[in-house]
């Protein structure tokens, strides 16, 4: 989502253990091939910059400055880090 990574890393770093960065390249797992129709739309309201491979870079790099790299996780291995069972009520847990 377009926006100001050091106004987002600054609204994370108090409520977040750790965040996932993802983009259109990296999570559709074919090269934003799949993404085809959300990309366009980035680029006819004006964000072609989000559009293009390797956009997600400069966030990152803000992120992991605020947060330091051990709280910011990159796409499917982020998300695949995060333990959710800790997070869950502990009826959800006994299925």
């Amino acid at each position: 989502m377009p926006c100001d990574p050091a106004r987002l890393a600054e609204l994370l770093d108090p409520v977040a253990d750790r965040v996932v960065v993802d983009d259109f390249f990296r999570g559709d797992g074919a090269g934003g091939r799949r993404s085809q129709a959300a990309l366009a739309r980035l680029r006819a309201m004006g964000f072609s910059r989000w559009a293009e491979p390797g956009y997600a870079e400069d966030a990152i790099a803000v992120l992991r400055r605020r947060l330091g790299t051990a709280r910011v996780l990159l796409s499917k291995d982020g998300f695949g880090a995060v333990d959710l069972s800790a997070a869950l009520p502990p009826s959800a847990s006994k299925g």
